[in-house]
């Protein structure tokens, strides 16, 4: 399948990504902003209509990521290629669907533009996916996680529990080691409970669907898949309940 991809990245230190695109089978580079202005990209998105957005935050001091005017499903898919992990947060609250740095390998593109391609051709995507015995969910179930070392795109489905400590916040998955983020959780619960992770505590956010038991008590406890438990707290207990479809007991 055919993409048109718009280029607003820095052409020295995403060289080998552009040179991949010119020369790759699957897409076709099109049109590459060079004026380093929000205005100019706005109007190259509405003129060109591409099905794909390179981006570089640094390319507009991430002016279009602070404003949410890429993403969604009726604009262009995005791509932001970036080696500044603060900005991984707000490329998923605009719904990239991918996060690349700029010495990224050149499978780590090809694994973003077959989600391109899927927002864009949702059958043929499929049936390519198939074919090739490969599985890419879809945009809304990737989350950007910022780390020290870089940024951890994870299925969201694979995230058991997030837990507040202090300054930082740990992510436990389901089968990966757990990892550690140099911010509050009060920095990402607004975007992790926008991907349907769920607050039950001041310090704590689950993903409802890995949740066995609720146990009862003065303070009641989910039981996770892992084993782990966690507090509820009165504050989020009715939103806890509202999340899950309870029978009711019977009256004695």
């Amino acid at each position: 399948m055919m993409l048109r991809i718009l280029c607003a990245v820095s052409t020295d230190r995403s060289a080998h990504l552009i040179d991949h695109l010119r020369t790759s089978r699957g897409s076709a580079l099109h049109i590459r902003v060079v004026d380093e202005s929000q205005r100019t990209l706005v109007r190259e998105i509405d003129r060109s209509m591409p099905d794909v957005v390179l981006y570089d935050p640094a390319f507009d001091s991430g002016a279009l990521l602070a404003e949410g005017s890429l993403g969604g499903m009726q604009l262009p898919g995005v791509i932001c290629v970036s080696d500044d992990p603060t900005y991984a947060l707000m490329a998923f609250q605009i719904g990239a669907l991918h996060y690349l740095s700029y010495d990224a390998a050149v499978s780590e593109l090809e694994c973003a533009l077959d989600r391109c391609r899927m927002l864009a051709q949702p059958h043929q995507a499929a049936m390519m996916m198939h074919e090739r015995g490969a599985s890419f969910g879809p945009s809304h179930d990737v989350i950007a996680l910022p780390v020290l070392s870089g940024i951890e795109l994870r299925d969201r489905r694979s995230i058991v529990r997030i837990q507040g400590e202090g300054n930082y916040t740990r992510v436990v998955f389901v089968n990966d080691p757990a990892i550690i983020l140099s911010r509050t959780i009060r920095d990402y619960a607004p975007v992790l409970e926008d991907s349907g992770l769920l607050r039950v505590h001041r310090s704590h956010l689950v993903n409802i669907v890995h949740v066995r038991r609720i146990i009862r008590g003065k303070t009641p406890r989910l039981l996770m898949c892992n084993g782990d438990e966690v507090d509820v707290s009165n504050t989020y207990r009715e939103n806890l309940y509202a999340a899950i479809r309870m029978v009711e007991r019977r009256a004695s």
